[in-house]
């Protein structure tokens, strides 16, 4: 059974560049393994591992990607389901996938880095949810198909992911599907055939965050990252602390999602397109 996201996982070519930039959007220290170009930031609902270019998976193979960006998305799975569903990199129709066993979570990373972190003052749940304005968690991972269904079958029948929503935006070409997993979703976006569309604009919050409208993906093109969305507490003051850390981004507008916030960085933060997004407080909450 999976219960979560265990990480997504960042490629890049100046690995200390790299760092200092997620370090001044998260406002968090990174655990950094001895001698490993690893660095892994706890966001308390998963964590983002960053790796030089030439470091190597858990796997051993080495990773190289053509540019910057997301290049894997690590599953958290119980313990005890590993006679069912082995540890390590599936053979995966979408986007590179690896399975990590729950008691690896606050294990090594593979590459010397604590892949937990929860130890870290600033990195684990508990520590995240005492932050009063700045980034709270991983709030979603867009990925763009040529082929929904394929990729639907294999999250939902195979990995047994929760399929949330599946539905046709006509006006923006789109067809999105939510799966939700361990307080994160998998937005997985595809392009609705000509005669299905409206012509209508693409939302300004899809494209800003995509950097380009996934109905540009074609039905035999690979699945790609198409994004990261951070969840934030105290928008406003999140923004001018990063404004002030040397970020440019986008106006506060509303967003999709009836009752959010939303504002994007203006250009993409290692190759990755980058949303913040403010929820409404829950019952109960303050704020």
């Amino acid at each position: 059974m999976l219960i979560g996201i265990h990480s997504v996982v960042v490629e890049v070519g100046d690995f200390e560049a790299a760092v200092d930039a997620f370090a001044r959007l998260l406002d968090r220290r990174a655990r950094v393994g001895p001698g490993a170009r690893c660095a892994v930031f706890g966001l308390g609902n998963a964590r983002l591992a960053v790796r030089g270019r030439g470091a190597r998976g858990t796997s051993g193979a080495p990773l190289e990607p053509a540019r910057d960006g997301l290049v894997g998305l690590r599953l958290a799975m119980r313990s005890e389901d590993a006679g069912r569903l082995a540890a390590g990199p599936l053979e995966s129709p979408t986007v590179p996938i690896e399975l990590v066993a729950e008691s690896a979570r606050a294990a090594e990373d593979g590459t010397g880095a604590d892949a937990g972190a929860d130890r870290e003052p600033g990195l684990g749940r508990e520590a995240v949810e005492r932050i009063e304005a700045g980034i709270i968690g991983l709030d979603h991972v867009v990925i763009a198909t040529g082929d929904p269904e394929r990729t639907r079958a294999f999250l939902a029948d195979e990995l047994g992911i929760r399929l949330a929503l599946d539905r046709a935006f006509p006006e923006r070409g789109l067809r999105l599907l939510f799966f939700r997993l361990g307080g994160v979703t998998l937005e997985l976006a595809a392009a609705l055939p000509p005669q299905s569309t409206s012509g209508g604009r693409v939302d300004e919050e899809r494209d800003a965050l995509a950097h380009g409208s996934p109905r540009a993906a074609r039905a035999e093109a690979a699945d790609t990252f198409h994004g990261l969305a951070f969840k934030v507490r105290g928008l406003e003051a999140t923004r001018a602390r990063l404004e002030g850390a040397g970020f440019a981004l986008s106006a506060i507008r509303a967003g999709h999602k009836a009752g959010t916030r939303v504002c994007s960085l203006r250009a993409p933060l290692c190759g990755i397109p980058t949303l913040l997004i403010e929820h409404p407080p829950r019952p109960g909450e303050g704020g």
